[in-house]
């Protein structure tokens, strides 16, 4: 999410990035029905001894009857290089609709989002869901929640001559926990406070705002809102990294839900990104290649094969 964290929420609009790291589901039709989660476990229908618990594709099935055979998911191209930390990339929303797409034959976003949507939101238990229509239609997509049952609007959207860089933090971040601290304080005027500045960020894409200020608001945004909610939305990492990267004519901003996992460096010019790349890996901050994938999910044509494009 490159814009519009926490005030998507309340309906603002929000900016999100399909990036290439691809979930994948391999299916092998059988009399029943199992999926696994490579690395979790499995879980069958109907239950047997030593299912794990899959609560995303447990909601999945409530609402359909999916071919038997089984599932295999494997969601290790959205960890990172190094140990296989989460980077925050959305893995259990791609998975979801990696799992959809595959049950149901088909690769139409319009047929996709609004299950997976729901599926997410029902496993989850909250979530803008804007990761699960990056996954559905990839691309860059501006994404307004319209209520609780599906958004109002997803448009794809054309980032001009803006540049972008992701940077990891070096730790990783639960959004489950960031979430539920912001919305613990939800009521207050400082929550109204805050939202109603993210608000104005987000809305600074339909006006042609340079990303640069809005990654600078953003930042400033965050901050606020984390404190008030008693939480680190941007950290130390956030804040040294800005520095060293403002070095170099850009800006940054944490993505999501904030507190670690990928950061956002926005520019306008390649110029400079070989030499801040070198710079921030011999500092612990690999700058990763992750760029707009176009497609949403995709099926292979030959029964048995991965659905979706392999992992690059």
């Amino acid at each position: 999410m490159l814009f519009g964290e926490y005030a998507v929420l309340a309906g603002a609009p929000a900016l999100v990035a399909a990036v290439q790291r691809r979930a994948v589901c391999t299916f092998t039709p059988g009399e029943t029905l199992v999926v696994e989660g490579r690395g979790h476990g499995a879980r069958h229908w109907p239950g047997q001894p030593g299912d794990v618990a899959l609560p995303f594709a447990e909601a999945l099935f409530r609402g359909m009857v999916p071919r038997p055979g089984r599932y295999v998911l494997d969601s290790s191209a959205l960890q990172a290089e190094v140990g296989g930390t989460k980077l925050g990339l959305g893995s259990s929303a791609a998975s979801t609709v990696a799992l959809l797409a595959a049950a149901a034959q088909t690769t139409d976003p319009n047929d996709l989002y609004p299950v997976a949507f729901s599926a997410h939101r029902a496993a989850q238990g909250s979530g803008s869901g804007a990761d699960v229509a990056a996954a559905a239609h990839g691309g860059v997509i501006r994404y307004q929640l319209g209520g609780d049952e599906a958004p109002a609007d997803i448009r794809p959207y054309a980032l001009g001559r803006s540049q972008i860089w992701t940077v990891w933090t070096g730790q990783a971040a639960s959004t489950a926990a960031l979430v539920g601290a912001v919305q613990a304080i939800a009521g207050t005027e400082a929550y109204r406070v805050h939202m109603n500045r993210l608000r104005l960020v987000a809305e600074g894409i339909d006006q042609g705002a340079d990303f640069r200020e809005l990654a600078s608001q953003a930042f400033a945004g965050l901050e606020a809102l984390g404190e008030a909610a008693g939480v680190e939305l941007v950290t130390e990492v956030h804040r040294r990294l800005r520095e060293r990267v403002k070095d170099f004519g850009g800006d940054i901003k944490p993505t999501g839900a904030g507190g670690g996992d990928l950061a956002w460096i926005v520019g306008d010019s390649e110029d400079h990104e070989a030499h801040m790349a070198r710079v921030l890996a011999q500092e612990g901050h690999p700058v990763l290649g992750l760029p707009i994938d176009p497609a949403g999910a995709q099926l292979a044509k030959v029964p048995g094969e991965p659905l979706g494009d392999p992992p690059p």
